[in-house]
């Protein structure tokens, strides 16, 4: 059956000791892409918005300036080629939005927060608690 087969295949990867090594190639993906995400961040949107800065995962949350609806832009940033998933989906607010870097290259992050950050007012901020 198709179970067993996929435990016969991750026990032979574990006792091949492969767990760790593919563990660490994992980890330095994914802190490749949150760094060019934050550093994207920070370089377009910089004093306009706030965003978390997740020590491990596959996204983190943007706060957009107020007065700025995610699930409204969200229709402005998917012709611009960029999308995102609204905070409000996840119980947030309004203003929120979940940026995923886990599947993303670094380019294509800089490339998408440019974007992005290109729907945002100039003169917007948000107000940082």
């Amino acid at each position: 059956t198709p179970a067993l087969v996929t435990q016969a295949t991750v026990l032979e990867f574990l006792r091949r000791g492969l767990l760790e090594p593919n563990l660490e190639r994992v980890r330095a993906l994914l802190r490749a892409r949150r760094d060019a995400m934050l550093e994207a961040l920070e370089r377009e949107l910089g004093g306009r918005a706030g965003w978390s800065r997740p020590e491990g995962g596959y996204f983190l949350w943007l706060e957009l300036p107020d007065g700025i609806d995610a699930t409204e832009l969200l229709g402005r940033a998917t012709e611009a080629g960029v999308t995102f998933v609204p905070g409000p989906d996840f119980g947030g607010e309004p203003g929120s939005a979940r940026l995923a870097f886990s599947f993303a290259s670094p380019a294509e992050i800089d490339e998408g927060v440019s974007r992005l950050a290109g729907l945002v007012p100039a003169a917007a901020t948000v107000e940082l608690g």
